[in-house]
């Protein structure tokens, strides 16, 4: 039995994703656009903007934005990780996120309770490089996290001890002529995540885990007409997870192809739309256990609604475009998965 308390995952996805901006389902293939902005933050700088999103139910999801003051941008983004602040800088030519996330929180499960009581840090750097292209993007961050909950079993507690700690690095070249105008995009991380189990017997067991991932891949970002944006492109990832729990089996996954597209269309000056589709082969083997290969399909679809300097966007629940309307299937689903309103400064 395994309870991971702290999953901090670092410059693999951009955490402050628009809930459209990823059509066709990776922010890395988005130039001058405030979604990857966590990924390559040494382009904090291009933007000001005031942005909140509502998650599907209509909830506060988070809420944020950058600024520019004297020459410097500054910004703050509140919960686009569980309880997460974040403060972000960008002066000349590099950026700078520094995040801090605390929580407690007692969390029921069917063999006993856990009261988690999290404390976790990271820092990530970027940069732009007259390196490949016209410019390349390129970060490095770090975190970590310091969890301590007790898991009470019955009679029997157990509590966790060491730290967990995550390192990342990525980087995307960009040369408007070429025709994978975004090559190459790299990704490589670490985590550490040192969980051990103290029972009252002072028994300590390990259960301790390391991951280490890699993606590389190219892709296009093209206006193919004034009111038409395409983008898409191809990665290939590999994970590989090692866990100190006796009798586990290393497991190794790798995304053989992965592949991404999407088109926005602007239909008139205020509304836009958005579609999106990504198509996945997964290679995952499991100590001696026989390789499983599958290929897993998925779409998007949104609508963007914008005047003077606001902007509206919304995802189209994905329940909604398989029932349809109340009115013809009788299913009560909600037309909007997710709502997002922006500000330009």
């Amino acid at each position: 039995m395994r309870f991971t308390l702290v999953l901090l995952t670092v410059l693999v996805v951009a955490s402050f994703a628009n809930v459209l901006g990823t059509y066709g389902g990776d922010a890395r293939l988005f130039i001058d656009n405030p979604d990857v902005i966590f990924a390559y933050p040494g382009t904090i700088g291009n933007f000001q903007f005031a942005r909140v999103t509502s998650t599907s139910g209509y909830t506060l999801g988070y809420f944020g934005g950058l600024m520019d003051i004297d020459g410097a941008t500054w910004g703050g983004l509140h919960n686009h990780n569980g309880n997460m602040l974040s403060v972000l800088y960008h002066g000349g030519d590099f950026g700078i996120i520094a995040e801090v996330d605390y929580s407690t929180a007692t969390i029921a499960d069917t063999v006993g309770s856990l009261k988690d009581d999290n404390m976790a840090i990271a820092l990530t750097f970027g940069m732009e490089m007259d390196l490949i292209g016209d410019y390349t993007d390129i970060a490095v961050g770090i975190n970590y996290a310091s969890p301590k909950g007790t898991l009470t079993v019955g009679d029997v507690e157990t509590v966790t001890e060491e730290p967990v700690m995550g390192f990342g690095v990525s980087l995307r070249g960009h040369d408007e002529g070429a025709l994978f105008n975004l090559f190459p995009i790299i990704s490589v991380g670490y985590v550490s995540d040192g969980l051990k189990l103290t029972y009252d017997d002072s028994v300590t067991y390990d259960e301790s885990e390391t991951v280490i991932s890699f993606s590389a891949g190219a892709g296009m970002n093209k206006m193919l007409a004034d009111d038409t944006h395409f983008i898409a492109g191809v990665f290939l990832n590999f994970r590989q997870e090692a866990s100190s729990v006796e009798d586990s089996d290393a497991k190794m996954s790798i995304d053989i192809i992965d592949c991404h597209g999407g088109i926005k269309q602007q239909l008139i000056s205020w509304l836009s739309l958005r579609a999106g589709l990504t198509a996945v082969t997964n290679y995952t083997k499991e100590g001696d256990a026989d390789a499983d290969i599958g290929t897993a399909f998925t779409s998007d679809f949104g609508l963007g609604f914008n005047l003077a300097n606001w902007s509206l966007e919304a995802t189209i629940a994905e329940d909604f475009l398989h029932y349809g309307p109340n009115a013809i299937s009788g299913y009560e689903g909600e037309l909007l998965g997710e709502i997002e309103l922006t500000y330009t400064f």
